[in-house]
Formats: C-alpha cells, sequence, structure tokens
C-alpha cells in the first residue's frame, strides 16, 4: 500500500483530497502547514507527497526540500492555485517536472491517482 502525504491547508480541499485517496487504497496523512508535515515525516514515510506551495509559515517548495532531505526516495505532486508558479532550479533538482505540478481546480480527481501510480 502506498503512503501519501498531503500538505494542504484549505480544509476542503485537503479533505476531499484525502477522503479520495483514501477511497483509492492508499494511506494518507495530511498536514495543514509545512511545519505541521515536517513533524509527521518523523514517523510516517511518505512514497508520495502532494504539496501546496503558499501555505502558512514555511512554504510547500522548503516543505519538499525538508521531505527529500529525510526521505530521498519520496516523489511529489506539486497542488497550487498559484497560476504564476515555475520550478525553482531546487525543486527541478530533486526530479521534479512540470508534469507533476497541477493546478487548482483539478476536475477528475482520478488524475490523481494516476500520477501517483505512473510516478511509484
Amino acid at each position: 500500500m502506498h503512503k501519501v502525504l498531503i500538505v494542504e491547508d484549505d480544509s476542503a480541499v485537503r479533505l476531499n483530497l484525502e477522503t479520495f485517496l483514501e477511497d483509492e487504497g492508499f494511506k494518507v496523512k495530511a498536514a495543514t502547514t509545512g511545519e505541521d508535515a515536517i513533524e509527521l515525516i518523523k514517523n510516517f514515510t511518505p512514497d508520495i507527497s502532494i504539496i501546496d506551495i503558499r501555505l502558512p509559515g514555511i512554504d510547500g517548495n522548503e516543505v519538499m526540500l525538508k521531505v527529500n532531505d529525510s526521505h530521498p526516495q519520496s516523489k511529489f505532486i506539486i497542488y497550487t492555485g498559484y497560476l504564476g508558479y515555475t520550478l525553482p532550479e531546487q525543486i527541478s533538482a530533486l526530479g521534479v517536472n512540470s508534469d507533476q505540478v497541477l493546478f487548482k481546480p483539478v476536475q477528475e480527481m482520478k488524475q490523481f491517482s494516476r500520477m501517483i501510480e505512473q510516478l511509484l
């Protein structure tokens, strides 16, 4: 069973994604802030993390770097409402490419499960 970390400050978006992925058979943990996510990964090793970029406190880019420090095998999907987002060099260096950036709202939730299976 693949383990998924969701980092999303919007409760409706987070709960929808969490419920959908659990129904798809994934083991899911969710955090509302980057700091909460960093605390969570001390006891949870995600296979993949779905990260919002604009978060209170540390942003999603910093979260990805911290997750990678602890779990370098982990993959990432960026899920952001910031249409001007472009991949910083240090995030591209983690193996993240523009195909792994989804912009809110995603109309078809199956896109997440397909992307996760493809990345893993």
